[in-house]
């Protein structure tokens, strides 16, 4: 038995060149397509984990969520500056004084992660409007 090539395969029907060409299409279709959010976020629903937050990038970053509305947490290996970021943001955006979370440690660290997540599933860290943070807040 031969194995006929592709160009005799599609060839041969106008309906199996359909059939081979419908896969590829497929394919093309959804790789070319946005994907689609399930659901989308307030801007003053957001909750933003950054880290590095004490200087550079971290802080513009902080800054920026914080005059959306967003809860932020900022971490940072120094507390002096992460206060300092924190009052930033509460410059930026008044009212974010509660929604705004300094957690000193460093990111490098597995244990300071470690530390940060517990704290914040703990509810140590609480925003005004809650008694405890969910411990998928930043999940």
């Amino acid at each position: 038995m031969a194995i006929r090539t592709l160009a005799q395969f599609l060839s041969s029907s106008p309906k199996t060149a359909a059939l081979a060409v419908l896969p590829i299409l497929l394919v093309l279709y959804n790789v070319s397509r946005k994907p689609k959010r399930p659901t989308k976020v307030s801007k003053s629903s957001e909750r933003v984990l950054i880290l590095g937050a004490s200087s550079g990038v971290g802080k513009a970053i902080a800054r920026k969520y914080a005059a959306r509305g967003a809860r932020v947490c900022v971490v940072g290996r120094r507390q002096s500056l992460l206060d300092d970021v924190k009052k930033e943001c509460k410059d930026v955006y008044p009212t974010t004084d509660s929604h705004v979370l300094s957690i000193p440690a460093d990111f490098t660290n597995v244990d300071g992660m470690t530390n940060v997540r517990s704290q914040l599933e703990a509810g140590v860290y609480t925003f005004s409007e809650y008694r405890r943070v969910q411990s998928n807040m930043f999940a």
